[in-house]
């Protein structure tokens, strides 16, 4: 297996390539050394090394980055646009579109979007990564870029559920994301699937099913996107 180290920053991996410097975005680091199936991990902060089995998957496990900001340019390929994001990596990154990865959905609706709506100037969210390059600007492959976000900033969680929805006592649910957020779900919470006419209901959310959920006032969820996948 070829070695790679990773850095873990406020909930961001960065790949590390040969000869690269350990930087720190901010907030508590980790160095990860992947090798012959073994996950070396090094806290920055007391030196610890711990070996972990089964590294890669272990990695692999790691959920996409939530970002957020202004789109500065497009190009071939993708876009740069100035990261905003509270509480973890602020600046320019270079984001890639994996034409057969990649979703463009509109925050709005929750359908597809024309790749022309990430355009210098729009406010978007991007769902990227885990792993980003040590590279200025850094760079990553998105997930997920919502597009014709609201002027109140808001757009839809794209998320992964750990388990299924369990019952929080209150006439709803609880789910918890494979990130570990947990939503509150109104038991009359509307739920329709993604580009499908398959009938879904809130028990089709269970362990690795992956969603798109808009959050009202209070917190909880107003409606819900169920991706097949």
């Amino acid at each position: 297996m070829k070695k790679r180290n990773l850095i873990l920053t406020a909930g961001l991996a960065v790949v590390l390539g040969t000869g690269a410097a350990a930087v720190s975005f901010g907030g508590a680091r980790q160095i990860i050394r992947i090798e012959e199936g073994t996950r070396e991990v090094t806290d920055m902060e007391d030196g610890q090394i711990v070996d972990i089995e089964g590294g890669q998957d272990q990695v692999q496990q790691l959920q996409p980055n939530r970002m957020w900001g202004t789109v500065t340019e497009t190009h071939e390929g993708g876009f740069t646009f100035n990261s905003q994001t509270e509480n973890g990596y602020q600046g320019d990154v270079v984001v890639h579109i994996d034409p057969e990865q990649t979703l463009v959905i509109d925050s709005v609706t929750g359908f597809p979007a024309a790749q022309d709506q990430i355009a210098a100037g729009n406010m978007i969210y991007v769902y990227a990564g885990p792993a980003m390059t040590m590279s200025l600007p850094p760079q990553t492959t998105a997930a997920v870029v919502f597009v014709n976000v609201p002027e109140d900033g808001s757009a839809p969680l794209y998320v992964t559920a750990a388990d299924s929805l369990q019952d929080n006592g209150q006439g709803g649910y609880t789910l918890t994301t494979a990130d570990g957020q947990s939503i509150i779900i109104p038991a009359d919470c509307p739920i329709i699937p993604y580009l499908t006419r398959q009938m879904v209901t809130l028990q089709d959310i269970t362990a690795g099913r992956k969603c798109m959920i808009w959050l009202d006032a209070s917190g909880a969820a107003s409606n819900i996107v169920l991706f097949n996948q």
